[in-house]
């Protein structure tokens, strides 16, 4: 296994890493495991109110008790020195950011070709009308911009749109090379 401190070097890092159902969250924020990182999904936060919500077809996140989650998420990193080094995968993260006392230093905003995503809503039996609802959140960026509405402007990480290929190895090349460049900028 490479280490962390060898790609990443001694700076702390938090990641979330969103977008749509079946975009390939999970794979990515699996790689990062690699790296030392833990790695938390959203589904690891539900409550008990959100769990039936959560069980059919990605999320109704108007159903969603956002705060209830938040605070779910907050009272496991209540202390920052238990907030290191941690990849948030989920769709539900976005639309809490202002509650959530953990910081993140990245945020990607993933993204793959309606063509492919439209087999993999077929294979894993979407309705159509969640299908349509989906693609009109990616295609419109809107949870690229409610992240935006949602950050403070003190605390503002590096946001990036990441659009994957479905290739895994090409597709944690970058978004690790979107971390190594914001490195050398700063």
């Amino acid at each position: 296994m490479i280490s962390r401190k060898y790609i990443f070097g001694d700076d702390v890092m938090n990641i979330l890493i969103t977008g749509i159902p079946a975009v390939g969250k999970t794979t990515i924020a699996k790689e990062f495991e690699k790296f030392g990182f833990k790695v938390y999904n959203d589904k690891d936060f539900i409550t008990k109110k959100n769990s039936a919500i959560v069980k059919e077809y990605a999320h109704k996140l108007k159903d969603v008790d956002l705060l209830g989650f938040a605070k779910t998420v907050n009272s496991k990193f209540k202390a920052k020195s238990k907030a290191k080094n941690l990849v948030f995968e989920g769709i539900i993260f976005p639309y809490c950011l202002k509650q959530l006392v953990i910081k993140f230093d990245y945020i990607f905003v993933l993204s793959f070709p309606e063509k492919k995503l439209r087999l993999r809503y077929k294979t894993r039996k979407y309705p159509e009308a969640k299908v349509l609802d989906n693609l009109f959140v990616q295609e419109n960026n809107l949870i690229y911009k409610n992240i935006l509405a949602s950050v403070k402007k003190n605390d503002m990480p590096v946001i990036v749109e990441v659009p994957l290929s479905g290739k895994k190895d090409l597709d944690i090349t970058k978004i690790i090379d979107v971390i190594f460049s914001t490195f050398s900028s700063i």
